[in-house]
């Protein structure tokens, strides 16, 4: 989480760095984190993790299924629980690395420190 945390803000950084030269504008929309992983307690911790006005955080589910988010969506940071069964979460991140349209995306790969953390969240009330 703390290095999520640490790559948004150094993110939010540069772009206020952006704004001072000129002839460069800030976006008017808020960055866009997607969140994949097939662990659903895990998304939600991480969503919780960076939840923030700043930031248009989308759980975009298994990591299976973040790479048609990624064709129809341009984040600026993907966080990826790489533990998961249904797609690997490194392959996502070297998809992104090669498509030339997400060159500027940011990939965090997150594994096992997770279970510690889910280990540490008691569980959902019964609806």
């Amino acid at each position: 989480m703390a290095a999520a945390r640490g790559l948004l803000a150094a993110a939010r950084s540069g772009l206020r760095r952006g704004a001072e030269q000129p002839g460069i504008e800030l976006p008017k929309t808020k960055p866009v984190v997607f969140v994949a992983g097939d662990d659903w307690r895990a998304r939600r911790l991480i969503r919780a993790a960076l939840g923030s006005d700043a930031l248009d955080v989308v759980d975009v589910g298994r990591v299976d299924h973040a790479l048609g988010a990624l064709r129809a969506r341009r984040p600026a940071v993907v966080v990826v629980d790489e533990r998961g069964h249904a797609g690997n979460g490194l392959e996502l991140a070297r998809e992104v690395k090669r498509a030339p349209h997400l060159a500027s995306t940011r990939v965090v790969v997150l594994g096992e420190v997770v279970d510690a953390f889910l280990a540490a969240v008691p569980p959902a009330p019964a609806a």
